[in-house]
């Protein structure tokens, strides 16, 4: 870990690494980005009891997407992905199910940089 990562709590970091998979397309990449965006922290513990009433024990999945076509860093968002077993227009219907229960508040909350999706 970087020293930057140390910057969330211990307990919250081995928290969030419990409930996720993290796809990093450089080490600790995912974890510099919660750590850069700290008010994720909260939604990302509280995502999953969520998820599990629409999506029940469905893998998640964190990975840090860039847009190839922005140049601003505004534009590089945290992806939640639900992996489902669900066939895909069931699994997009729950998704929209989902959003308008929490994600929608999530998304505000999360200022742009947290993306939920199956």
């Amino acid at each position: 870990m970087t020293e930057a990562i140390l910057k969330i709590p211990t307990l919250e970091t081995k928290q969030i690494q419990q409930l996720y998979t993290f796809q990093d397309r450089e080490p600790g990449e995912v974890l510099q980005f919660i750590e850069k965006y700290s008010f994720l922290v909260p939604l990302l513990l509280e995502a999953p009891k969520k998820i599990y009433q629409f999506f029940p024990n469905a893998p998640l999945t964190l990975t840090v997407h860039i847009d190839p076509e922005s140049y601003f860093e505004e534009d590089i968002e945290l992806v939640l992905l639900i992996e489902t077993d669900m066939d895909p227009e069931e699994s997009v219907d729950v998704l929209e199910e989902f959003d308008y229960a929490w994600g929608i508040e999530a998304s505000d909350r999360s200022k742009g940089k947290l993306l939920i999706d199956v």
